[in-house]
């Protein structure tokens, strides 16, 4: 066969000289190899006769009216001949008729082919057409546009501002990551802007944000600016789906210009019914985003100063006037945006009843991403808090198992808090938290002080066992305790209370941090991390001495949070500072200490403990009704003391005692025990309380958990019991000896 013959040794060379992914494999018909078909040895452009100029005119003028099928046609048969301008007009001719229908024809390949050859050639508006056509048939593959992209800085300056466009979302379509093309495209954008010289189309300011956004390249300094102000000026010009792609791009741009928004939302606002459910749903999840005062949402890069801007009482203006149309998306049609419109209401805090009622009757779950799942099932548990049974919710938590490993932290911690609150979802859902759970352990380095806090919280509210989980949590709090504010670590300490894992070093490094803070604590979070330290048994220390002294000083809001603080202090082994908080007038007419879980006994306890007599208290604890939750003794067998159940003059019940002796054996529950990463049992700060004032009315206590005695827990014969309970019994001889 005759060497092939090359008709342009200037292009050739300067793709061979490039890097081999840019050059093509085999440069369309030019390069075919010979056949019988068409002479034998001779080469496919020798057999044939070269079209005229005069024919090539007739051509390309041929293409705006013909086929596309007569244009594919015509390619292969002349493709060699074409001049850019052809190749250009031929691909954008069938972009404009089939879009993505002939995405798989064999012929196109072979013009993308052709395009990437003679891309050199090119001048700008060839370029645009060329990029933006087999981004709209999703025909070209990586190498051509990387190569379009290499020529991009070459004929940016002579770019219209729609051809600009154009590039921009043909690039951002393809997913081309090449900074220098784009940076090309913005600073031409942005020298048209100053020099106003020509009209901007909406869909350009559009496009080149969305392209940006999309492809988290950060663009010139100034671009996103210069947009913003332009696209203020023109809200009322936009598309819908112009309009929602440049919300949506401004969602992930560094700074969120209030003038744009507040520009825009009058604009939707009028023109809501040409909205599509889609469009729509992008639009109010970026505004939820954009208003939230909380950090929980991480969907975007917007700091918190920016968001706090926006105008909060136009965006529950817009809310309200989607609610009041009262025409939910359709749950078939676009579970999607039925899921961002339910997540945005949700967040701010709208009432829309039709659009949770849609919500709930979802029924193809597969369609939604991990991150509108977990929105979905936050929405749900938010605006349904009082309804336990969690039907969404827990079709949800089915779902997520399987899909676990692309569950970043955020959606993990919007989805096991949403489980935490529909209670029912823990009975039914072990292995949902198992998978949460060991996700959670394997990804506990890129979760935010908020979501460590909010994970914690949905495990201990859940009451699942997994020890790991927060050994790991404990580690990262420890890392990174300054970062939490004074909610985060409230939430934190109350769900290692409520849990009862004691970590000495986190609750040491906790009460220095806290006392390193100029003020004191805020009164809303004060109670429950006093209860939570108290709790989990903080140890004494100086530090820890000169923090109780110092939110002592503060004042408490409510009846309730006094008794909480003075109920901590107690727990604390700070009697004093329990009586300096209350007078014995004032005991009798305070509430129940919040989170203790034991209400008015325990803070009886408390003041009997601190030498505060409250007669009131005293009769309220006598009178209470103790429901035993299992038959002790039925369930000890033969193993229990031949000591009977007894009732002190305090009010406390002793399971089994002996009055003459004044010795005591407490069975104590799984509650009254925290567990240190170890799983070493101690008294929590209730127990504590209770066995401190034990002692001080003389009674000599051995206490022994349900877990390592009772039959049906520990699953020992009776004979092991029976030797457990005689031990803990002779050690407590010993003391009393000693």
């Amino acid at each position: 066969a005759k060497p092939r013959k090359m008709r342009n040794p200037s292009a050739f060379l300067f793709y061979a000289t490039r890097a081999p992914s840019l050059r093509p494999s085999a440069p369309f018909s030019l390069m075919r190899e010979s056949s019988p078909r068409n002479g034998g040895g001779a080469s496919a452009a020798e057999s044939k006769t070269p079209p005229t100029y005069f024919d090539l005119v007739e051509w390309n003028k041929a293409m705006r009216d013909e086929s596309s099928e007569w244009i594919l046609t015509k390619f292969e048969e002349s493709g060699e001949f074409f001049r850019p301008r052809d190749l250009s007009m031929a691909a954008k001719s069938v972009a404009k008729r089939e879009r993505r229908k002939v995405r798989d024809d064999p012929r196109l390949g072979r013009l993308a082919e052709a395009c990437q050859f003679k891309a050199r050639d090119f001048i700008a508006q060839e370029l645009a057409d060329v990029a933006w056509s087999f981004a709209a048939t999703g025909a070209g593959d990586e190498s051509l546009f990387q190569c379009l992209a290499g020529e991009v800085p070459r004929v940016a300056k002579d770019f219209s501002m729609r051809q600009l466009g154009n590039v921009a979302w043909a690039f951002g379509t393809a997913s081309v990551r090449d900074e220098r093309a784009l940076d090309a495209l913005a600073l031409t954008l942005n020298r048209k802007l100053e020099a106003a010289e020509e009209d901007v189309a909406p869909l350009v300011l559009a496009n080149v944000a969305w392209a940006f956004a999309r492809l988290r390249i950060d663009p010139p300094e100034g671009t996103f600016e210069a947009i913003a102000k332009a696209a203020a000026k023109r809200a009322s010009d936009f598309r819908p789906g112009s309009l929602s792609n440049l919300v949506w791009a401004y969602s992930y741009a560094p700074h969120a210009p209030a003038e744009l928004y507040s520009a825009i939302l009058p604009v939707v606002e009028r023109r809501l019914d040409s909205f599509g459910d889609h469009d729509l749903g992008n639009m109010v999840l970026v505004f939820a985003t954009m208003a939230s005062s909380t950090t929980a949402s991480s969907t975007t890069c917007t700091t918190a100063d920016e968001k706090e801007k926006l105008d909060g009482a136009a965006v529950t203006s817009f809310f309200e006037t989607i609610a009041r149309r009262n025409r939910p998306p359709s749950p078939t049609s676009d579970p999607k945006a039925v899921a961002n419109l339910a997540w945005a209401f949700a967040e701010t805090g709208v009432s829309f009843p039709a659009l949770h009622e849609t919500a709930a009757s979802l029924a193809d779950l597969k369609a939604l991403s991990e991150d509108q799942l977990a929105k979905l099932a936050w929405a749900d548990a938010t605006v349904n808090s009082s309804d336990s049974s969690g039907d969404l919710v827990e079709r949800i938590a089915a779902e997520v198992p399987e899909r676990i490993s692309r569950f970043t932290p955020t959606a993990l911690t919007r989805v096991a808090w949403a489980a935490a609150t529909k209670k029912g979802v823990a009975v039914t859902r072990r292995r949902f938290w198992q998978k949460v759970a060991a996700r959670a352990c394997k990804r506990i380095s890129d979760f935010d002080t908020t979501e460590l806090a909010t994970v914690a919280w949905s495990f201990a509210t859940a009451g699942v066992a997994v020890p790991h989980l927060f050994r790991h949590l404990a580690e990262q709090a420890l890392k990174r305790l300054d970062l939490f504010d004074d909610h985060s670590l409230d939430t934190l300490l109350w769900s290692f209370a409520k849990y009862g894992v004691r970590d000495v070093d986190l609750l040491e490094a906790a009460t220095a941090a806290l006392l390193a803070k100029k003020t004191t604590m805020n009164k809303t979070t004060k109670p429950r991390t006093l209860w939570a330290l108290a709790m989990l048994q903080a140890p004494r220390s100086a530090t820890l001495d000169a923090l109780l002294e110092k939110q002592a000083e503060e004042d408490n809001t409510t009846p309730r949070d006094r008794a909480t603080v003075a109920w901590s202090f107690a727990a604390l082994g700070r009697r004093d500072l329990f009586r300096r908080v209350f007078s014995e007038a004032s005991l009798a007419s305070e509430d129940p200490p919040s989170g203790s879980g034991s209400g008015s006994g325990q803070l009886y306890v408390a003041a009997a403990a601190a030498g505060v007599e409250c007669p009131e208290l005293h009769e309220a604890f006598l009178a209470r009704e103790v429901i035993p939750s299992y038959d002790l003794r039925h369930d000890l067998v033969e193993a229990a003391p031949p000591w009977p159940a007894v009732r002190t003059d305090d009010g406390l019940d002793l399971d089994f005692a002996c009055q003459d002796t004044k010795r005591a054996l407490l069975v104590l529950p799984p509650s009254a025990w925290n567990r240190d990463l170890e799983r070493n049992l101690t008294p929590t700060g209730a127990t504590q309380l209770t066995l401190d004032l034990l002692r001080d009315r003389g009674w000599r206590v051995a206490t022994v958990s349900q877990a390592d005695v009772t039959v049906k827990r520990a699953r020992r014969p009776t004979d092991d019991i029976r030797h457990i309970l005689q031990a803990k019994l002779d050690a407590l001889d010993e003391q009393i000896n000693e």
